[in-house]
């Protein structure tokens, strides 16, 4: 790769001046939501729940109308960060915590925040820093956040220390709570197709593959300017990479056939294990950690989701042979490398990436029934 940086980001309007744990960085940087987006989005990462398709559903819930795509909104979280800020660093390292605050629509003007949390220096000389992500709307609310992991190179001036985030926002549990409520009354419940079980591996069957116009038609729409994610001459291979967050948006889309219908998904950590280029093909298989009763008739599923690259799970994978290490916990690619072992060994190579999340599910009347 290419060295990134050739000179001093200005960031916070203060050129020169270091990443100092405790900042709160604001670039000039807004979209105004057109409800073109819903089509446009849905182009890109497959939309099969009612949640990203129906208005009615959300109308039906007591929403002004459909609510923007959750998958849509951590991307442009993610995108807003990058312009004076995370273009500078040299690794993606992660995703936590995606949360959907408040409902945004169509027409909303949305801006953003970005939280510098911690910072701390590695023996190569280079920083792990940690920054946490808002998106406002025009009314200064905001509606979603995540945290976001990077390394930035030595050449980057960055304070070491640790800092509380001075952001007010709201808990994500109200706008899930009311959604839930609403599912017990609305004409358009979110079914599922079928029970999914505690311990359980599953195998997604579509395979999606990508196109170096959509990465850059997306990049661009997101205002997102990495230069890995838009210029393929940054390296030898000339190909540029799918951001993280399309990954995750494409991956996490996929699973849908196998899970659907669940509402309100929340991703707790997403970890990019290899570069993917845009002409790849995605697919996936996961895991299912466990389930617990909520309210109103639902559970709630924890998913962990492995991102595939180049490859067709339905015809390469065995699924009774996939190892019970996989549903431990995972931190580098050595800990990934000693888990897939003889039979497994291949998927080393394509497993691209991790990402732990949950959602809701309206519990089934029996074992292996469907509600009707």
């Amino acid at each position: 790769m290419k060295k990134l940086v050739n000179k001093t980001p200005s960031l916070f309007h203060r050129k020169g001046e270091a990443i100092v744990p405790g900042d709160v960085f604001e670039n000039q940087l807004t979209l105004t939501l057109d409800p073109s987006l819903f089509l446009l989005w849905s182009c890109f990462v497959p939309s099969f729940r009612q949640a990203d398709t129906n208005k009615l559903f959300w109308e039906d819930l007591g929403y002004a109308s459909q609510i923007i795509p959750y998958s849509f909104l951590y991307n442009l979280a993610l995108s807003f960060g990058v312009f004076g800020l995370t273009e500078y660093s040299s690794k993606h390292i992660s995703i936590e915590d995606t949360s959907y605050l408040k409902p945004s629509y169509a027409g909303d003007t949305l801006t953003a925040k970005i939280f510098i949390a911690s910072a701390t220096k590695n023996d190569d000389g280079s920083f792990s820093v940690k920054t946490v992500h808002f998106l406002l709307n025009q009314k200064g609310k905001p509606v979603f956040r995540l945290i976001k992991n990077s390394i930035f190179p030595k050449e980057i001036p960055i304070k070491e220390g640790n800092a509380k985030c001075p952001i007010d926002y709201e808990n994500s549990s109200t706008f899930v709570n009311h959604i839930l409520s609403g599912c017990t009354s609305t004409q358009y419940p979110p079914f599922a197709k079928f029970d999914v079980e505690k311990n359980q591996f599953y195998i997604h069957e579509m395979v999606r593959t990508m196109a170096p116009c959509e990465n850059t038609f997306i990049a661009t729409l997101l205002k997102n300017m990495h230069p890995l994610a838009i210029n393929p001459l940054i390296n030898e291979e000339k190909s540029a990479y799918l951001p993280e967050g399309h990954i995750v948006a494409i991956v996490q889309a996929i699973t849908a056939l196998e899970f659907l219908e669940f509402i309100c998904p929340e991703i707790e950590k997403a970890t990019q294990y290899k570069e993917v280029k845009t002409t790849s093909s995605l697919s996936s298989f996961s895991y299912v950690m466990g389930k617990e009763d909520a309210e109103y008739g639902f559970e709630e599923v924890y998913i962990r989701t492995f991102g595939l690259d180049e490859i067709d799970p339905l015809s390469t994978i065995n699924i009774s042979e996939l190892p019970d290490g996989l549903s431990e916990n995972i931190e580098t690619k050595n800990d990934l490398k000693n888990i897939l072992t003889g039979k497994n060994s291949f998927l080393f190579d394509h497993i691209c990436l991790i990402m732990d999340w949950k959602f809701y599910r309206l519990k089934q009347k029996g074992s292996g029934s469907f509600i009707i």
